[in-house]
């Protein structure tokens, strides 16, 4: 294999933190390279100095035989190299068509005006490389999560880069994206194009992977090829640590019934009815729209219900806003931790937000109280931060999900709405989240698990809830069901043998 990328001692510190530790790795031309590694590791620092978003303190980048600096983003591009970023780096108020052809030569016509027709179609055959197809003509704030990143990925691909560096892309894509994804890799690599890949699914390092490079505390680790690696040996040389069991669910006895919901109808929910006890987590299935997100934010306040009710230990309860949600100890999780988290504020802040009330004193904040909480819930989710008054986008996104877990952690809810809560982090995070859902059910709190990762669903919940357009399908405990009749109730497709 020709080597058409190699990244020589590359080294990158910021204030305590040395998140870069003179790596070197080396990429072959039509290779898909999995780069892998907890959060924290150094794998999206690595991956942005080499897009141009952030500078080596030191080292050298030697691309397609000669030794290049990339001083931004655009320079990158011009090289031919992009990056679609775990976080996405779309202008929300530009239409679909507009933020792929961003940053490029945009076409214009003899009097100087830009060339709608010749963006348009530009932008089409970018999706149309992806097998999708949507209006480009609608702004990017319209679109759900899964979209987005397909813009995002499109975006890249209409450049015609070399090398294409994928940071987590299929974290919010359904099953039948993520195949049609996989099929633009498997051609575009046929085409001579490199792939970077950041994952912490490992079905995927070993369906697209070629080499792997696994990174820990900022090292290299170890490089090798992907058919002579195997699942147990990779997470020991992240975590440094064998994983004994992936899904540590603990037997709890659930106790009596601490939310009731009853007949709740919404734009989107037809009719909805069950019960959660103390003690269980409760597992939602279905399908991308299948009314999973909509229920747990009618049950936080955030849809407005038609008709139906909510019942809080047996009150009923009226939720106009999550104000209303948080005051009767309901907490969300959402699916994008950043909705869960104020960036520009410090780790303590943000810890604190959701119990603000209790921690001051005639609208003076308690600072000792506020350090006081923060300190006991960094140690006990083991947040990687220097410091409490580090902001929060500078930490890494596993570390961040631990924030948003720790905010409402410590504003003692006793019901937690739990979406996609391992999303985007590692597998040794992901125990951690775990065994955190267990202490919580231990202490008799509510969960309510929504999650695209079957095995997750399956290992983690007590009960399972199958929703399909807006209603509940089905109910299974999880000793008594598989993942295929899971995906069968969700599609409305029966089971053959």
């Amino acid at each position: 294999m020709d080597t058409f990328l190699e990244l020589r001692d590359i080294d990158k510190s910021f204030p305590g933190v040395h998140a870069v530790d003179h790596v070197n790795i080396e990429v072959g031309r039509a290779e898909v390279h999995m780069l892998l590694g907890e959060n924290g590791a150094g794998k999206s620092t690595l991956m942005k100095i080499l897009s141009g978003a952030q500078q080596a303190d030191s080292g050298t980048i030697i691309y397609n035989g000669r030794k290049i600096n990339v001083p931004t983003p655009k320079r990158a591009l011009e090289l031919g190299i992009g990056m679609v970023y775990q976080e996405l780096s779309l202008v929300p108020t530009l239409t679909v068509a507009e933020n792929i052809v961003l940053g490029s030569d945009i076409a214009k016509n003899r009097l100087g005006v830009l060339d709608w027709d010749s963006i348009d179609r530009r932008a089409n055959e970018a999706l149309e490389t992806l097998g999708v197809n949507f209006d480009t003509s609608k702004k990017v704030e319209e679109l759900g999560l899964g979209k987005q990143q397909l813009v995002e990925i499109a975006k890249i691909i209409s450049h015609e880069a070399d090398l294409i560096i994928l940071d987590e892309p299929t974290s919010a894509l359904t099953e039948a994206e993520q195949e049609k994804l996989f099929n633009t890799i498997n051609r575009l690599k046929k085409q001579d194009v490199s792939f970077i890949y950041i994952t912490h699914k490992m079905e995927e390092v070993f369906e697209l992977g070629d080499r792997i490079t696994v990174l820990r505390n900022g090292k290299s680790i170890n490089t090798l090829p992907a058919a002579e690696a195997d699942e147990d040996q990779l997470v020991k040389m992240m975590v440094g640590r064998r994983l004994e069991n992936q899904y540590p669910k603990e037997e709890i006895e659930p106790k009596e019934t601490i939310l009731e919901v009853k007949d709740l109808t919404t734009k989107k929910l037809k009719g909805i009815s069950f019960s959660l006890r103390r003690g269980e987590i409760l597992g939602l299935g279905g399908l991308l729209g299948a009314g999973r997100s909509e229920l747990l934010e009618a049950i936080f306040g955030l849809r407005e219900v038609k008709s139906g009710s909510i019942l809080l230990d047996g009150k009923p309860l009226n939720l106009r806003s999550p104000v209303d949600a948080v005051k009767n100890n309901i907490a969300l999780l959402t699916k994008d931790r950043h909705n869960g988290l104020v960036e520009t504020l410090q780790v303590d802040e943000n810890i604190t937000m959701a119990d603000i009330e209790e921690i001051s004193n005639s609208g003076w904040l308690r600072l000792t109280e506020e350090e006081k909480i923060a300190e006991k819930f960094i140690k006990e989710l083991e947040i990687a931060t220097p410091s409490l008054d580090q902001h929060v986008k500078f930490l890494s996104g596993g570390n961040q999900q631990k924030v948003v877990l720790a905010k409402w952690l410590a504003s003692n809810a006793d019901v937690f709405l739990l979406h996609e809560p391992t999303r985007g982090i590692d597998v040794g995070t992901k125990v951690e989240v775990y065994n955190l859902m267990n202490d919580l059910a231990a202490e008799g709190k509510g969960i309510i698990l929504v999650s695209s990762e079957l095995p997750e669903l399956l290992s983690m919940s007590d009960r399972i809830l199958v929703l399909r357009e807006g209603k509940i399908v089905s109910e299974h405990d999880r000793d008594d069901v598989t993942q295929e009749e899971i995906v069968a109730n969700a599609a409305g497709a029966s089971i053959t043998d």
